[in-house]
């Protein structure tokens, strides 16, 4: 299945990761375990990381251009065994590989790239349905996870 712009340039940024302190060797099952669907097979290792859709997604135009604002949500997941320390440096370095950095978007020009967070992600079935896509239900160890919110502005 062949991946919209976006999508690619987010997906090759965290999967090219690769160098020391990259985001590839600090998930146990390295660049597998990035994922751009939901829900994650339930076989899969943790820690992962994943981004199903836009959370938002606006239109940026003038009277010369048109473009977008995109919104998206990063999810860093890992078991919860007391420490958060492999969840919150995956979330710190997903940060650092989007905020302020310009994509190569295939057809579009980028015009802005800004990462908040990262923010505690709801972690359990009585919470958001975001929550419930992107979480195994194998019931191991409870889930716990940050988001990263980045947004882009492009331009056609």
């Amino acid at each position: 299945m062949a991946m919209q712009p976006l999508t690619q340039a987010i997906h090759d940024k965290m999967a090219n990761d690769t160098g020391t302190g990259g985001l590839v060797p600090m998930l146990e099952s390295g660049a597998s375990s990035i994922f751009m669907y939901a829900p994650v097979p339930s076989a899969s290792r943790r820690p992962f990381v994943v981004w199903a859709h836009s959370s938002t997604a606006h239109p940026v135009d003038t009277k010369n251009s048109s473009g977008r604002e995109v919104t998206r949500l990063i999810g860093c997941y890992d078991n919860s065994t007391g420490t958060y320390d492999t969840v919150e440096a995956i979330a710190e370095r997903i940060r650092y590989l989007f905020h302020r950095q310009i994509l190569t978007v295939t057809g579009y020009t980028m015009i802005l790239a800004e990462a908040h967070g990262p923010i505690i992600a709801p972690a359990d079935d009585q919470m958001t349905d975001y929550v419930r896509m992107v979480t195994p239900s194998t019931p191991v160890l409870a889930p716990f996870g940050l988001l990263v919110p980045v947004r882009w502005i492009l331009t056609d």
